[in-house]
């Protein structure tokens, strides 16, 4: 019995695998959600199989039948008296590392796959079963609530949702080298430039604020740093009903701000202080287009630290040298990112200078402590910074990944701002901007800051952008909310929770808010977020003139 059930469960995988094969030929995407979603449409996937595809259930009932004797006849053979107990162990264990994929402490996952950093040979590796399975471990609600008929999304967003409705036009500018770092749980309120306060931890932050453009209502798209990352790096909402990046997003098509970088001639650096395979980074970096990756494990120990291994999200002094001395090795111009750690609890104890307040290793004065020295070690990246010939041609740009979690205010919108400065050593005329602006709106200014000029697709906008009206759309686990001039609106898809709009904006925010998420889910369903654009090509041509295509004057 048990023989036959595994053998039917293989059958299962197999038969997936065929319909992925077919439904790849449409949307050009492995299966994700749609297993899952199923039973509302089960009676025309029913009559699809039937008739449109009546063929393979020849093969498929035959293939069935032959499992069914095969099992009858495996079974007559068994002998239970005669297995090896630690055969069985041996195989348990063989099969756990076969499913694992690795003996490390992540298992395998969609974004593996990407490690070469080419999507076709993604495909190639990935198939159905493995993709719907890891889409659903990794998202909440995998049937969202359609609120609006197309005409209905339509008239609440005020244009076309038809064809690739994020898509968007790059306004080339001045190309630059580009310095992003994400800092971990920067919240606005501990940086006296942002906020006005006096904690006294920030002095680094703060002196480069007072020459560059500061922007003091930011907002991050989410709780957690992967959802910071995503937003930053793909401009692609997290909400509940997305597979992260590193957990299925990868498997749509997705403007990938390094490779679009390279295209540009660019040379791209990703470097983060956790280990190698946090958050699946290394392949998250491989998928996005990055040429060169560095972790905790590729960084020396060049402080006296009280408790070396105690940092267990990395140093942040250590990875801003190693970030360093790495772009000192690119070609120019050159995209380099790094994501701090060391601000994450558990608060790592430091040396006596940087202990400004009793030090708590899970508490607020902890999180001071460490802010303390994540200041100074941006302090000395940048003093390095400074000696260079490629200081004066570079726009650094930092923000934060998210708030501090211990640090939760009573209003909703402060529990997700955060930090954003945007420095250029060539025009150090300070700049205070107050537009409402989110995480979502850094890849798109990315993409204009590397020169490119063609079409990517993203929700948020160029921060260089002159447009009127701002927002920031936040996931905040089972909800979702939409900051806006005036308020915020906060809503669980079933009902509004709270606001501090005018009564009067009420109506219109909650209708753009839900339009907004049909719309996100609508379109990544049916893979129409970013068209196969030719940053592939592009790259491959840049890299290797002899291959570009040839083009009749």
């Amino acid at each position: 019995g048990w023989l036959f059930a595994y053998l039917l469960l293989l059958f299962g995988i197999v038969a997936v695998g065929i319909g992925d094969l077919l439904y790849f030929g449409y949307v050009k995407r492995h299966l994700s959600n749609e297993l899952l979603v199923v039973m509302d449409d089960w009676m025309f996937v029913v009559k699809m199989a039937l008739f449109e595809y009546a063929y393979l259930m020849i093969p498929a009932l035959i293939a069935l039948w032959g499992l069914y004797l095969l099992s009858r006849v495996l079974a007559k053979r068994a002998d239970i008296s005669r297995r090896s107990y630690v055969g069985f162990v041996v195989l348990f264990f063989v099969i756990a590392l076969g499913i694992r994929g690795s003996v490390s402490t992540k298992s395998i996952n969609v974004i593996d796959a990407f490690d070469s950093g080419d999507a076709r040979e993604a495909n190639l590796i990935l198939n159905g079963a493995f993709t719907a399975y890891q889409y659903g471990r990794s998202s909440g609600n995998m049937n969202p609530p359609k609120f609006f008929d197309q005409a209905g999304l339509a008239r609440v967003l005020g244009r076309s949702v038809d064809g690739y409705p994020f898509q968007k036009q790059a306004v080339a500018r001045h190309k630059k080298n580009i310095v992003f770092v994400l800092l971990e749980s920067w919240s606005a309120k501990y940086v006296d430039s942002v906020a006005g306060t006096h904690y006294g931890v920030t002095p680094n932050f703060d002196a480069l604020a007072a020459k560059g453009w500061l922007f003091t209502r930011y907002y991050a798209a989410g709780q957690r740093s992967i959802q910071g990352i995503q937003a930053s790096l793909t401009s692609i909402p997290p909400f509940a009903s997305v597979p992260n990046i590193g957990m299925g997003l990868e498997v749509y098509n997705i403007s990938k701000v390094a490779a679009i970088a390279r295209s540009e001639g660019y040379e791209t650096l990703f470097t983060q202080t956790s280990l190698r395979r946090s958050y699946r980074m290394d392949s998250i970096a491989e998928a996005l287009g990055f040429s060169h990756y560095y972790a905790m494990e590729d960084m020396p120990n060049l402080l006296h630290y009280p408790d070396w291994e105690s940092a267990i999200f990395g140093w942040d002094y250590e990875a801003y040298m190693l970030f360093f001395d790495k772009i000192e090795g690119l070609k120019k111009p050159f995209f380099g990112y790094l994501f701090t750690g060391t601000t994450h609890p558990p608060y790592t104890p430091l040396e006596a200078r940087f202990t400004k307040y009793p030090h708590d290793p899970n508490g607020e004065n902890g999180f001071l402590n460490t802010l303390y020295y994540a200041d100074w070690s941006l302090g000395e990246f940048m003093k390095k910074a400074e000696q260079t010939p490629w200081y004066k041609d570079t726009i650094f740009i930092f923000t934060a990944d998210h708030t501090l979690a211990a640090g939760r205010s009573t209003d909703f919108s402060d529990n997700f701002h955060i930090p954003l400065l945007i420095f250029d050593p060539s025009d150090e005329t300070p700049k205070r901007d107050h537009r409402i602006t989110s995480q979502m709106d850094i890849m798109p200014t990315l993409i204009e800051l590397t020169g490119y000029s063609g079409t990517y697709s993203a929700y948020g906008h160029s921060l260089f952008d002159d447009r009127a009206e701002w927002k920031a759309l936040i996931n905040d686990g089972a909800t979702i909310a939409l900051v806006k001039e005036g308020g915020y609106l906060r809503h669980s898809l079933k009902k509004v929770l709270e606001s501090s709009l005018p009564e009067d904006q009420k109506k219109g925010a909650e209708e753009e808010l839900l339009a907004t998420y049909q719309l996100v889910n609508t379109v990544l369903k049916q893979n129409r977020w970013a068209k196969d654009d030719l940053s592939a090509a592009k790259l491959e041509s840049a890299q290797n003139p002899a291959s570009a295509p040839k083009v009749k004057p």
